[in-house]
């Protein structure tokens, strides 16, 4: 799961002011890959490529 650090990092924010934001917008991201992927849960447990695919995905969700 993506770190507020790593997020904050890939938007270049250095601030802690938008914090509580994007920790809202980084559930939503979460939720929304939970939601489209069947069986999530199994699926990241034994696939460190899933996970990091997944990790991209909800990153462009954020940037976006």
């Amino acid at each position: 799961m993506l770190s507020l650090d790593d997020v904050k990092l890939h938007l270049r924010i250095d601030s802690d002011a938008d914090d509580d934001l994007i920790e809202r917008i980084m559930a939503v991201a979460d939720g929304y890959m939970r939601d489209a992927i069947t069986d999530y849960d199994a699926k990241a447990a034994d696939n460190a490529a899933f996970v990091k695919k997944s990790e991209m995905c909800q990153l462009i969700i954020i940037t976006d």
